[in-house]
C-alpha cells in the first residue's frame, strides 16, 4: 500500500477512536484526558405567597418546578432550585397549588412561567459548574369561591 493511503487510513482510525473516547495513549501518542458532560447552573427561585384579599401569608402551598417540589412555610416563604444547562434565556414553568383544603382558606391554583434573561452566575467552579443565579417571585393568590 502506498504511504498516502496508510496515513489516510490511520487518520480515519484515530477519528473513530476519538469518537469512541479512546485516548491517544492507546495509539502510542502522549495520553490526554477526555471529558464528557455539559455545563450546569443552579436556578434558584425564592418568594412569598400571600392572600390577595387580606395580604396575609399562606402556609402549605405546594410549589412545583420541573422535577422538584417544596411548600411554603408559616410565613408564606418558599425556595426552590433547578439545575439546568446555562443559557442567555431560561424559562421555567412553575405551579402553585393549595393542597390543605379549607385549613387556612381555599385558594386558586396558579400556573406561570419564570424567565431568567441574561443571568449573572455566581460561585461557579470554573469547570462544568457555571454557578447559581437567584430570582424572586412573590405571588398573591385569589380565594377560591366554589
Amino acid at each position: 500500500m502506498s504511504r498516502k493511503v496508510l496515513k489516510g487510513y490511520n487518520r480515519f482510525i484515530a477519528a473513530i477512536f476519538s469518537i469512541l473516547g479512546i485516548g491517544a495513549g492507546f495509539l502510542g501518542c502522549e495520553p490526554f484526558a477526555t471529558a464528557y458532560g455539559l455545563p450546569t447552573a443552579d436556578f434558584k427561585i425564592i418568594g412569598k405567597v400571600t392572600a390577595q384579599s387580606t395580604q396575609t401569608a399562606i402556609n402549605n402551598i405546594r410549589v412545583e418546578l420541573q422535577n422538584d417540589t417544596t411548600y411554603t412555610n408559616e410565613s408564606g416563604e418558599y425556595e426552590i432550585t433547578s439545575s439546568q444547562f446555562p443559557d442567555d434565556t431560561v424559562v421555567f414553568p412553575i405551579k402553585f397549588t393549595d393542597i390543605d383544603g379549607s385549613a387556612n382558606g381555599e385558594y386558586q391554583e396558579i400556573d406561570t412561567n419564570i424567565t431568567f434573561v441574561n443571568p449573572v452566575y455566581k460561585n461557579g467552579d470554573g469547570k462544568w459548574y457555571i454557578g447559581e443565579v437567584t430570582k424572586e417571585l412573590n405571588l398573591k393568590l385569589k380565594e377560591d369561591k366554589q
